[in-house]
Protein backbone atom coordinates (compact mmCIF):
# COMPACT_ATOMS: atom_id res chain seq x y z
CA UNK A 1 0.00 0.00 0.00
CA UNK A 2 0.58 3.56 -0.78
CA UNK A 3 1.23 5.76 2.04
CA UNK A 4 -0.36 9.64 1.08
CA UNK A 5 1.34 12.91 2.20
CA UNK A 6 -1.86 14.77 3.16
CA UNK A 7 0.44 17.77 4.14
CA UNK A 8 1.91 17.44 0.98
CA UNK A 9 -1.56 17.13 -0.54
CA UNK A 10 -2.78 19.86 1.54
CA UNK A 11 -0.57 22.21 0.27
CA UNK A 12 -0.98 21.56 -3.54
CA UNK A 13 -4.52 22.22 -2.99
CA UNK A 14 -3.33 25.65 -1.15
CA UNK A 15 -1.59 26.38 -4.39
CA UNK A 16 -4.25 25.51 -6.66
CA UNK A 17 -6.87 27.76 -4.59
CA UNK A 18 -4.55 30.86 -4.16
CA UNK A 19 -4.00 30.61 -8.58
CA UNK A 20 -8.22 30.33 -8.99
CA UNK A 21 -8.10 33.44 -6.57
CA UNK A 22 -5.92 34.97 -8.86
CA UNK A 23 -7.90 34.16 -11.96
CA UNK A 24 -10.74 34.88 -10.01
CA UNK A 25 -9.46 38.54 -9.52
CA UNK A 26 -7.92 38.65 -12.70
CA UNK A 27 -11.16 37.95 -14.37
CA UNK A 28 -13.23 40.49 -12.05
CA UNK A 29 -11.18 43.52 -12.85
CA UNK A 30 -11.63 42.57 -17.01
CA UNK A 31 -15.26 44.20 -17.13
CA UNK A 32 -13.63 47.43 -16.26
CA UNK A 33 -11.19 46.99 -18.99
CA UNK A 34 -13.54 45.62 -22.00
CA UNK A 35 -15.61 48.81 -20.73
CA UNK A 36 -12.83 51.16 -20.96
CA UNK A 37 -11.60 50.01 -24.72
CA UNK A 38 -15.21 50.44 -25.46
CA UNK A 39 -15.66 53.99 -24.10
CA UNK A 40 -11.89 54.23 -25.76
CA UNK A 41 -13.14 52.52 -29.22
CA UNK A 42 -15.75 55.05 -29.02
CA UNK A 43 -13.86 58.29 -28.29
CA UNK A 44 -10.97 57.32 -31.09
CA UNK A 45 -14.35 56.44 -33.69
CA UNK A 46 -15.88 60.05 -32.61
CA UNK A 47 -12.31 61.90 -33.24
CA UNK A 48 -12.21 60.14 -36.39
CA UNK A 49 -15.68 61.51 -37.47
CA UNK A 50 -14.61 65.26 -36.16
CA UNK A 51 -11.28 65.27 -38.06
CA UNK A 52 -12.81 64.23 -41.29
CA UNK A 53 -16.06 67.07 -40.74
CA UNK A 54 -12.71 69.51 -40.08
CA UNK A 55 -11.27 68.46 -42.75
CA UNK A 56 -14.41 68.82 -44.94
CA UNK A 57 -14.80 71.86 -43.36
CA UNK A 58 -11.05 73.27 -44.01
CA UNK A 59 -10.96 72.31 -48.24
CA UNK A 60 -13.99 74.33 -48.50
CA UNK A 61 -12.56 77.57 -46.78
CA UNK A 62 -9.18 76.95 -48.34
CA UNK A 63 -11.11 76.68 -51.90
CA UNK A 64 -13.61 79.28 -51.17
CA UNK A 65 -11.75 82.04 -51.90
CA UNK A 66 -10.41 80.33 -55.47
CA UNK A 67 -14.04 79.32 -56.34
CA UNK A 68 -15.21 83.00 -55.70
CA UNK A 69 -12.32 84.29 -57.98
CA UNK A 70 -13.48 81.79 -60.86
CA UNK A 71 -17.02 82.97 -60.25
CA UNK A 72 -15.82 86.24 -60.87
CA UNK A 73 -13.99 85.80 -63.79
CA UNK A 74 -17.00 83.97 -65.27
CA UNK A 75 -19.07 86.50 -64.07
CA UNK A 76 -16.82 89.28 -65.84
CA UNK A 77 -16.79 87.24 -68.99
CA UNK A 78 -20.20 86.43 -69.10
CA UNK A 79 -20.37 90.28 -69.00
CA UNK A 80 -18.13 90.80 -71.71
CA UNK A 81 -19.82 88.35 -74.12
CA UNK A 82 -23.42 90.28 -73.39
CA UNK A 83 -21.67 93.73 -74.61
CA UNK A 84 -20.61 91.95 -77.73
CA UNK A 85 -24.43 91.57 -78.30
CA UNK A 86 -26.13 89.13 -80.64
CA UNK A 87 -24.21 86.98 -82.76
CA UNK A 88 -25.93 87.66 -85.62
CA UNK A 89 -24.66 91.78 -85.11
CA UNK A 90 -21.22 92.79 -86.25
CA UNK A 91 -19.21 94.06 -83.94
CA UNK A 92 -16.53 96.35 -83.42
CA UNK A 93 -13.36 94.36 -83.49
CA UNK A 94 -11.54 97.78 -81.74
CA UNK A 95 -14.59 97.28 -79.08
CA UNK A 96 -14.28 93.46 -78.84
CA UNK A 97 -10.48 94.21 -78.24
CA UNK A 98 -10.71 96.84 -75.43
CA UNK A 99 -13.13 94.77 -73.98
CA UNK A 100 -10.94 91.68 -73.73
CA UNK A 101 -8.04 93.68 -72.87
CA UNK A 102 -9.87 94.82 -69.63
CA UNK A 103 -10.66 91.16 -69.10
CA UNK A 104 -6.82 90.39 -69.05
CA UNK A 105 -6.16 93.60 -66.46
CA UNK A 106 -9.01 92.53 -64.12
CA UNK A 107 -7.62 89.11 -63.99
CA UNK A 108 -3.70 89.77 -63.61
CA UNK A 109 -5.41 92.54 -61.24
CA UNK A 110 -6.94 89.84 -59.15
CA UNK A 111 -4.39 87.16 -59.35
CA UNK A 112 -1.78 89.75 -58.23
CA UNK A 113 -3.56 91.55 -55.11
CA UNK A 114 -5.65 88.22 -54.00
CA UNK A 115 -2.96 85.86 -54.68
CA UNK A 116 0.46 87.77 -54.99
CA UNK A 117 1.08 86.16 -58.09
CA UNK A 118 2.55 88.15 -60.82
CA UNK A 119 2.75 87.78 -64.53
CA UNK A 120 6.31 88.31 -66.06
CA UNK A 121 6.99 88.17 -69.84
CA UNK A 122 10.70 87.64 -70.81
CA UNK A 123 12.01 90.05 -73.29
CA UNK A 124 13.98 88.81 -76.68
CA UNK A 125 17.61 88.87 -76.26
CA UNK A 126 17.14 88.06 -72.06
CA UNK A 127 18.77 85.05 -71.03
CA UNK A 128 17.42 81.80 -71.23
CA UNK A 129 16.72 80.50 -67.86
CA UNK A 130 15.02 77.06 -67.94
CA UNK A 131 13.50 77.36 -64.12
CA UNK A 132 11.85 80.36 -65.57
CA UNK A 133 11.40 79.36 -69.25
CA UNK A 134 10.02 76.53 -71.22
CA UNK A 135 11.37 76.42 -74.45
CA UNK A 136 8.87 75.37 -77.02
CA UNK A 137 11.23 75.07 -79.99
CA UNK A 138 14.75 76.04 -81.08
CA UNK A 139 16.16 78.68 -83.75
CA UNK A 140 19.56 77.82 -85.27
CA UNK A 141 22.18 81.27 -85.26
CA UNK A 142 25.40 81.13 -85.96
CA UNK A 143 26.24 84.60 -83.86
CA UNK A 144 27.41 82.68 -80.19
CA UNK A 145 25.95 86.32 -78.31
CA UNK A 146 22.74 85.32 -79.22
CA UNK A 147 22.90 81.16 -77.93
CA UNK A 148 20.65 80.96 -75.28
CA UNK A 149 19.09 83.63 -75.30
CA UNK A 150 15.44 84.11 -76.48
CA UNK A 151 14.50 84.67 -79.74
CA UNK A 152 11.00 85.05 -78.76
CA UNK A 153 8.32 85.15 -75.81
CA UNK A 154 5.51 83.16 -76.89
CA UNK A 155 3.43 83.58 -73.74
CA UNK A 156 4.83 84.92 -69.92
CA UNK A 157 5.00 82.93 -66.81
CA UNK A 158 3.81 83.36 -63.56
CA UNK A 159 5.47 83.66 -60.58
CA UNK A 160 4.40 83.82 -56.90
CA UNK A 161 5.99 87.26 -55.29
CA UNK A 162 6.62 85.95 -51.88
CA UNK A 163 8.68 82.90 -52.72
CA UNK A 164 9.30 83.52 -55.95
CA UNK A 165 8.49 80.19 -57.14
CA UNK A 166 7.79 80.07 -60.74
CA UNK A 167 4.06 78.71 -60.99
CA UNK A 168 3.82 78.65 -64.66
CA UNK A 169 7.10 78.87 -66.93
CA UNK A 170 6.82 81.38 -69.69
CA UNK A 171 6.53 79.80 -73.07
CA UNK A 172 9.87 80.74 -75.67
CA UNK A 173 11.40 80.24 -78.71
CA UNK A 174 15.65 79.83 -77.96
CA UNK A 175 18.51 80.56 -80.27
CA UNK A 176 20.63 77.27 -80.41
CA UNK A 177 24.49 77.71 -81.25
CA UNK A 178 23.82 76.28 -85.26
CA UNK A 179 26.67 72.75 -84.91
CA UNK A 180 28.68 73.72 -88.15
CA UNK A 181 30.62 70.25 -88.00
CA UNK A 182 27.28 68.00 -88.02
CA UNK A 183 25.51 70.50 -90.62
CA UNK A 184 22.88 71.04 -88.21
Amino acid sequence: METIDYREELENIKKNIGELKEEIQKLQGLPDKIDTAVYQEEIIRDLHQELQQYKKGLIADISKGYVMSIINIYERLSDTCMHLGPSEEATDPASAKKLIENNILYISDMLEDEYSIERFTPLAGDPYKPKEHKAMRTVDTDDEAKANTIAECLSGGFKDEATGRVLRQARIVVYKLKDEQNGI
